[in-house]
């Protein structure tokens, strides 16, 4: 150092020991102000940069404030080179020292590196910068020194004139100080992407806030004053950042969350043949190699965690609210050590300005900490945040592509427990897991600092922490029992309400009411148990580590005073020992949380490990090669419907062509809703192929309704085609729906479709799913929940040969013969395989497995002609095929008595509508055969009928007059309440009480401070005369013995 200044850097006569002004060494105004700045900068700068260059933003137009700040650096560039050369002439003529040119080489360097970094920044599109806020702002510190020094030697009567402080000096350092201040103003000030006048009403002012605003967080000013002029509603809030949705956060997520699952799914592929129990009825070889074993696979799945794919993301995030929690944990001890030398100086003959020095150096640290604690707590929230909505999105995710097996084990009430209790649980760990080691940090050096107070007798305090840590331990045990049990028991109910809304009409039809209530609420008492009991634990550890600062220090000064008759509590010893025993309190009462909160989350961190580690779908089931000639090819395959079950589908083949229509028939629980989930992928492939070129739509035997207009239910998220969708609507027997629904196609459909009929269900489905214009249709028996009428409005329009699908490729599932002579190809399934294949003159000149097919459902029909409602055409039909296949007389009697029947031209038709004032018929829930239901809406009405229904509730089209029809719409928006509190409102006296015991709490500084100046100024007040102790050990514990009176008041 003397090398390059020649003098010493650090001079503690003119700095601290003096008894005038205070001033600096040229030598550490040099280096420690002006290199200290410059080497921040060269040490952060290559990150931020590194930053901006990954980041692709909207380029930042030029502005007076960038060009402002561009002009600033520039002058600093100049002033900074004509130091150098001066310095450098100086130097050809006198000794000068080599630090006076090197610092200005540096600034000059520093300032060129600052103007790149500027305009990358303006290129980029960061409209701020913390490194360089940061670095104008040391620098104008380092400056500002400077500048005082220079003052106080040049003007201040104590100090002999120099003349190294000549006035081109003085100049240099004045303009130095002058630019580095304006260059500070101009960077706390952020950049504009665009105008003010085109910035959205309703962006967030954090995503144009600067550095410095982020510091303080007054880009949060609006909202505050907002909120104090008028109460804050939904529409107030700002639209949230693109880095904190959750498309954001899950793209960035599945970086390291896919390739895990895809490495779980590549073992589950190699295992399913293991796992099953049925290798030896596989006909392919296929079915049976494996190349892994099922324990190895238990132990890869096992080893799926989302904790490391969330460390990965956040990592980086998580490590830097980690160092502002560091920063803010050991800042604290600052205070107390101040306020010993404070105590001290009130007491001596030092200079006036040291107290100053001390008051300001507290008021600077309690600011430091609350800058760094607001910053920590604001980012650990943001991140907590973040963290759950990955987890909810994953959770959601999941629930699409759980297998059937792994279904059974989960439940509709167990997957929102996960997205809604689990992960609250998980994001208030993240908030507070950086206590596991600040606390414990805190403690060590309170625990330090109190030794160098009060020696051995620390260990009596610490001797009371001791103690209460296996406490505490065993306390951490039984809280994580009766999480696992609440959750459980929470699970249940979840379960049991799901079915009640589920079945909640069959329960008041059966006035089931009162036992459902009972059974919820013996579950919710378990409940209630269990959280009572977690709640008197908590209770417990509260107490103790509540209580342990002051047991702490009470053991602590008690040990002290008594070890040694010469040991005197003085002021200094007492306070600032007290001082450090209320710093320890906050982490040894957060101590008993994050043990708790870590027991919680490990409880639920398991839950939905255990949740994602359920097997998923094979997406390698069917394959989708666009080359293949067919659009639907199975060779061989086989399926079942889990694991472990036997295969419901074996050895299939068969090819479908495009644009054909293929008919699957079979007895009941032959497979042909099996064989489209087959086809879907729903279904666990044991060997075989499956290949499907082309989009497909499916239409379900059991119709999905979704709680919006009919509208929205058949466009389904595609845009709204008017032609197309009157043409969709007449194709599927929609139209005259519309006139009957109260606000036509914008009614408002109930949840589940419950205020349409079976029939409507079902006709809404389909509609969905010819409008989505999808290349291969997938149709499970649409026609069952439909009369005849209909089936063969829907069959001629929509799936037939002349229908709107024609030129589609169409799988079919029925039990409706009459349409089979249409088909293309029809495909008879018998006890899980193909039993023969062909068209339909092909099979009914077979008699075989279609031929016994045709006399089953000739029995049914036989035996049901009083109940089903037949066309001329149909019954022609079934009477052909009755005498092709060879019917039994008893059955060929009892067609000719339905027909004879219905000889009259108008029989059926009168029959018809008949079946029609009642209803259309309409599937049962899950039922194979058509029956007639009660709630259907008909088809084809007489004037009267029509007259008739519009006089129903929700009906009667003469509403239309009014603003809006009832029954349009069902559901109403949702409000929040808003206003204030009364002041009786919920008064509780323990809160009155407790209230006490926190103003006690608050006001410890404040007593700290009063019993100081008392013992400091009347230090015979507490004097014993036959004691050379300054101060009862019990003083400084009348306040918390009063807090914690207060604090067991409101235990009771």
């Amino acid at each position: 150092m003397d090398q390059i200044c020649s003098t010493e850097f650090w001079n503690w006569n003119l700095t601290w020991s003096t008894t005038t002004t205070p001033i600096f060494t040229s030598c550490f105004i040099k280096i420690g102000l002006i290199w200290a700045p410059i080497a921040f900068f060269w040490i952060f700068a290559p990150f931020e940069i590194y930053y901006m260059i990954r980041k692709k933003m909207i380029k930042v137009p030029w502005s007076i404030l960038n060009i402002s700040k561009l002009i600033v650096v520039f002058l600093l560039m100049v002033l900074s080179l004509i130091d150098m050369i001066y310095q450098m002439v100086q130097f050809t003529k006198t000794d000068v020292r080599p630090v006076e040119y090197y610092t200005p080489f540096l600034i000059f360097v520093t300032m060129v590196a600052v103007a790149i970094m500027l305009l990358i920044q303006r290129r980029k599109g960061k409209i701020t910068s913390g490194v360089i806020f940061l670095f104008s702002f040391f620098f104008c510190l380092g400056t500002a020194g400077g500048y005082y020094t220079a003052v106080q030697k040049t003007f201040n009567g104590n100090f002999a004139y120099d003349k190294e402080f000549e006035y081109y000096q003085f100049s240099v350092i004045v303009l130095y100080f002058a630019f580095s201040f304006i260059l500070f103003i101009l960077n706390c000030f952020a950049d504009m992407r665009v105008k003010p006048s085109q910035v959205p009403k309703r962006q967030s002012p954090e995503e144009r806030a600067s550095f410095l605003s982020f510091l303080t967080f007054w880009w949060f000013n609006p909202m505050a004053v907002l909120g104090y002029k008028k109460p804050l509603v939904g529409e107030d809030m700002w639209e949230l950042g693109d880095e904190n949705k959750s498309e954001t956060l899950q793209a960035e997520f599945n970086k390291y969350w896919l390739p895990l699952v895809q490495k779980a799914n590549s073992h589950h592929s190699q295992v399913r043949a293991s796992m099953s129990r049925r290798y030896s009825e596989m006909p392919n070889d296929d079915c049976t190699k494996v190349t892994i074993s099922p324990t190895d696979y238990e132990k890869d799945i096992a080893k799926l965690s989302i904790l490391k794919p969330i460390l990965k993301t956040f990592g980086w995030e998580l490590f830097f609210s980690g160092i502002l929690k560091l920063g803010a944990s050991v800042i604290t001890f600052v205070n107390p050590l101040i306020l010993d030398e404070l105590i001290a100086f009130v007491g001596s003959n030092d200079p006036f300005w040291k107290g100053f020095v001390y008051a300001t150096g507290m008021f600077l640290a309690a600011l430091i900490e609350s800058f760094l604690s607001g910053q920590y707590e604001y980012r650990i929230y943001v991140i907590a945040m973040r963290i759950r909505s990955c987890i909810i999105s994953v959770v959601y995710k999941k629930a699409l592509v759980l297998s059937n097996s792994a279904r059974k084990n989960f439940t509709v009430g167990e997957v929102v427990n996960l997205m809604s209790v689990d992960t609250q649980r998980v994001m208030d760990y993240v908030q507070m897991a950086n206590l596991l080691w600040s606390a414990p940090l805190q403690i060590v050096i309170a625990v330090y600092l109190l030794w160098q107070q009060l020696g051995v007798s620390t260990l009596g305090g610490l001797a009371v922490m001791i103690l209460m840590i296996p406490l505490n331990g065993v306390i951490s045990v039984f809280i994580r029992n009766f999480q696992v049990k609440l959750m459980k028991d929470k699970d249940k109910r979840t379960k049991l309400m799901n079915e009640i809304m589920n079945g909640i009409k069959v329960l008041k039809l059966y006035a089931w009411e009162n036992s459902f209530i009972k059974e919820v609420m013996s579950i919710r008492c378990m409940e209630v148990a269990s959280l009572r009991a977690q709640a008197y634990l908590n209770g417990a550890v509260t107490f103790v580590f509540s209580s342990a600062p002051f047991l702490v220090s009470l053991a602590s000064f008690a040990t002290y005073v008594l070890i040694d008759s010469n040991n005197v509590l003085d002021a200094n010893k007492a306070f600032v020992s007290l001082s450090l025993f209320n710093i320890l309190r906050v982490p040894t009462a957060l101590l008993p949380m994050i043990i708790t909160f870590t027991a919680m989350f490990v409880v639920s961190l398991k839950r939905i490990d255990k949740y994602l580690q359920g097997d998923e779908i094979d997406p390698d089931i069917i394959k989708h090669d666009p080359s293949e000639k067919d659009p639907v090819i199975i060779e061989n395959a086989t399926f079942s419907w889990t694991k472990e079950d036997a295969p419901s589908l074996t050895n299939l083949n068969f090819r479908v062509k495009e644009g054909s229509l293929v008919a699957v028939v079979g007895q009941v629980g032959a497979g042909k809703s099996s064989l489209l989930a087959a086809l879907l992928g729903d279904m666990v492939k044991w060997c075989g192929k499956v290949n499907v070129k082309g989009s497909v739509a499916y239409v379900p035997q059991q119709a999905w309704i979704q709680n919006v207009t009919l509208r929205k239910n058949v466009l389904f998220t595609q845009p709204y085609d008017e032609k197309k969708y009157k043409t969709v609507l007449e194709a599927c027997a929609l139209a005259q729906d519309l006139e009957i629904l109260p606000g036509g196609d914008m009614t408002e459909i109930g949840e589940k479709g419950i205020n349409l009929s079976g029939g409507q269900k079902q006709r809404v489905s389909l509609a969905r799913a010819v409008y989505s214009d999808a290349d291969i249709y997938y149709l499970d028996d649409p026609l069952s929940a439909v009369d005849a009428h209909v089936g063969k409005h829907i069959f001629e329009q929509v799936i037939g040969s002349t229908g709107v699908l024609q030129k589609k490729t169409r799988i079919l599932v029925t039990h409706r013969i009459s349409v089979l002579p249409e088909v293309d190809t029809i495909i008879v399934l018998q006890d899980g395989r193909v039993s023969e294949m062909g068209s339909y003159k092909e099979l009914l000149a077979k008699k075989g497995a279609f031929a016994d097919f045709l006399i089953q459902f000739l029995q049914e029909t036989a035996a049901e002609n009083a109940e089903e409602i037949m066309l001329p055409d149909e019954l022609n039909l079934i009477q052909e095929i009755a005498a092709t296949v060879g019917a039994p007389p008893e059955i060929t009697r009892q067609l000719s008595k339905m027909s004879d029947g219905g000889s009259d031209s108008d029989s059926v038709t009168s029959k018809a509508k008949r079946g029609s004032s009642v209803s259309i018929a309409e599937a049962g829930e899950g039922l194979r055969r058509r029956t007639k239901s009660m709630f259907d809406a008909p088809e084809k009405r007489s004037g009267k009928l029509s007259r008739q229904l519009s006089k129903q509730p929700g009906i009667d089209r003469r509403q239309s007059s009014k603003p809006e029809a009832a029954g349009v719409k069902l559901t109403e928006k949702e409000s929040m309440q808003v206003g204030s509190k009364q002041l009786t409102d919920g008064i509780n006296w323990n809160d009155v009480v407790f209230s006490d015991e926190k103003k006690f709490n608050m006001d410890g500084q404040t007593y700290l401070s009063f019993m100081s100046i008392i013992c400091i100024q009347h230090t015979t007040f507490f004097q014993n005369a036959n004691s050379k102790r300054d101060l009862p050990w019990f003083v400084p514990h009348l306040q918390p013995m009063l807090q914690l009176k207060l604090f067991l008041s409101k235990a009771k």
